[in-house]
């Protein structure tokens, strides 16, 4: 997902994208 989505519900997403940071 993109940095914004990272910081609250990308860790529901694949982790595929470079902005992936938990």
């Amino acid at each position: 997902g993109i940095p914004a989505s990272a910081s609250s519900n990308e860790a529901s997403k694949p982790r595929l994208d470079p902005f992936y940071v938990s």
